[in-house]
Formats: C-alpha cells, structure tokens, sequence
C-alpha cells in the first residue's frame, strides 16, 4: 500500500474520535486546501495498450469474449464453497 492511501486509513480512523464542532472545522480547512490546489485527473489514454499482443486474429472478438465469460460463469457456479 503506498504512503498516500495509508495516510488517508489513519485520517479516516481518527475522525472518528472527533466531535461535530471539530469535524465540521476540518471540513472548512480541507475545502479550502481542495479549491487551492486541485488535483487534476489523470489525462494518459489506455489505447493501443493491446496492440501486437495476438486479438488481431481473432476474426470476431466480441463472439470469443462473449464465449469466454459464458464459460468462466459456468465454471464459477460449479464450483463448491
């Protein structure tokens, strides 16, 4: 887990411990911490990413993914817990 999403776990756990006066405080200060300096979203594309990996073969893609997904159901709801 990276330090990021730890430190938001330890923030979360203890906003717990504070009253609704602190609370809505912290919430002031973190508006105003928000609107300063957003953070702006990730702008990377994810295209291309498969290509040269072999799908060009595959004449009908949507028809073989489809038989895929039909075929791990089956095997999912076999399965014994």
């Amino acid at each position: 887990m990276n330090q990021a999403a730890l430190a938001k776990l330890e923030i979360s756990h203890d906003l717990t411990f504070l009253c609704e006066a602190e609370l809505q405080a912290l919430k002031i200060v973190i508006n105003k911490m928000v609107t300063k300096s957003p953070i702006k979203p990730c702008t990377s594309s994810l295209q291309g990413i498969w290509k040269g990996k072999g799908f060009e073969r595959l004449n009908n893609l949507e028809n073989v993914l489809k038989q895929v997904r039909t075929e791990m159901h089956a095997a999912i709801l076999e399965k014994i817990i």
